[in-house]
């Protein structure tokens, strides 16, 4: 990944990394497959509930990053905020989340952890979407509701998602 901006995706070091990379975990599963002692038991990934917890964790940082890594790039090269503005603007995407985080657990203990883990993702989305309305004008308060948005929604999916992989992964121990 870090060579192909560089180098080009499709050149030559860069696609047998990528392909040594692919028969590495290749070779990993079937070397688990037939281990006394599993690094990793396969089967745990037969209950649906924990397959998409981790199915859902993966995909929200997968949205996740490139929305922290670009916001003050945007906010200070397109939008010429200063990089003290543009630090505090961006500060509202972890801070939401560190507020939203203590509200989760107690709402997922209250009610179905999967309905406090889908409204963090709505409220995920919400922040994408307001992602979308971003243009070379735009009031950089725009940003600041989109980075709690996400922040806020990634807080409340977090431990609501982490006690329904828990209960999954305790389930499939018994």
């Amino acid at each position: 990944m870090t060579f192909g901006g560089g180098l080009g995706w499709m050149s030559a070091p860069v696609v047998g990394l990528f392909a040594l990379a692919v028969m590495g975990l290749a070779s990993f599963v079937r070397i688990e497959r037939n281990a006394e002692n599993l690094l990793i038991d396969f089967a745990i990934f037969r209950q649906r509930a924990l397959l998409t917890s981790l199915t859902t964790l993966v995909l929200t940082h997968v949205i996740h990053f490139p929305i922290a890594l670009c916001a003050p790039l945007y906010l200070q090269s397109v939008l010429g905020t200063s990089a003290v503005a543009a630090g505090f603007v961006f500060a509202l995407l972890p801070l939401s989340t560190a507020l939203s985080i203590p509200l989760s657990g107690p709402l997922a203990d209250r009610f179905k952890a999967s309905i406090v883990a889908s409204s963090g993702i709505v409220m995920i989305v919400a922040g994408i979407a307001c992602y979308f309305r971003l243009g070379i004008d735009s009031d950089p308060t725009v940003v600041a509701v989109a980075l709690a948005l996400v922040g806020a929604g990634l807080g409340v999916f977090t431990p609501a998602n982490q006690k329904i992989a828990r209960y999954a992964s305790v389930n499939h121990e018994d």
